[in-house]
């Protein structure tokens, strides 16, 4: 089951979020693939740019931690956080549609924010789609499978991503 919920940060959150995320000093890691690594480069389009925050009990980016934990975490119903990354799909001419992918074998518990309003959107394998609107929070099992897309419209799609028990 998905569940879209609509100005899920208060906007302070939101604002120092973007502010963060979108300035140019925010490091940011090229990804040879989107859902799966053996994904080929030779489709230019299957690519993204990532920051890591968490993975494998290990803070990776620990302003970036600190700030979701005391703006995200107390929204949840979490006990612990499982993997955490933001992810950056670069504009091109056309809309493409990523391969679906599962975060995780098991099940868990997902978060996609979009950080901004773009033609992008969220796909699921029964062919539903969610419109990446700015601030909107979808909710969703990580172990079925989903996608993403780039976006035609904006110079990029931003959403953080997260995982968690």
């Amino acid at each position: 089951m998905v569940e879209v919920v609509d100005n899920f940060l208060d906007p302070n959150h939101l604002q120092q979020l973007k502010m963060a995320v979108f300035g140019g000093a925010f490091p940011w890691y090229m990804q040879k693939s989107v859902a799966y690594d053996d994904e080929s480069m030779e489709n230019d389009n299957l690519y993204m740019l990532a920051h890591g925050v968490y993975k494998n009990s290990e803070v990776a980016s620990k302003d970036m931690f600190e700030f979701i934990k005391g703006a995200v975490f107390p929204k949840l119903d979490m006990i612990a956080p499982l993997r955490i990354k933001i992810n950056q799909y670069p504009y091109t001419e056309k809309l493409y549609e990523h391969p679906l992918h599962y975060d995780q074998k098991y099940s868990n518990k997902a978060l996609v924010l979009c950080l901004n309003t773009c033609n992008g959107y969220t796909h699921f394998e029964n062919g539903d789609k969610v419109d990446s609107v700015e601030n909107r929070a979808i909710f969703f099992d990580g172990s079925k499978l989903h996608g993403s897309t780039n976006c035609s419209d904006q110079k990029c799609r931003i959403v953080l991503a997260m995982n968690y028990v």
